[in-house]
């Protein structure tokens, strides 16, 4: 590249001058766009927290939703459904086991006629 800077050729490839960027200046300045923070926990927590009314041997119950789905599964799995009974067995690995005995209460009934 030999010659005056008069003679420098503008074409594909070949900007001019002025308007490349400086040395160290990024192409992005801004940057690139950053997606908007998404809670999927923080859904999914509201979410299995509201309330649905479910009919429980003919009565009206409100449960939250995941136990709606927990009481849905069971009962297909006591049905016989292989897939419910696969899918509980993959989601009790997630309760924490309690290092303490179950508590067993046992309340004597007695009617007065």
């Amino acid at each position: 590249m030999s010659g005056a800077p008069d003679d420098y050729e503008i074409g594909y490839k070949r900007p001019p001058k002025a308007t490349r960027w400086k040395k160290g200046q990024s192409g992005n300045p801004r940057g690139g766009r950053k997606p908007a923070p998404f809670d999927t926990i923080g859904i999914m927590d509201r979410m299995f927290a509201e309330t649905v009314t479910i009919l429980e041997h003919g009565v009206p119950k409100k449960v939250s939703v995941l136990e709606a789905i927990i009481i849905r599964v069971w009962a297909a799995e006591m049905s016989g459904s292989k897939r419910a009974a696969a899918i509980r067995l993959q989601y009790q690995n997630l309760i924490p086991e309690s290092t303490e005995p179950p508590e067993i209460i046992i309340r004597n009934v007695v009617e007065d006629d």
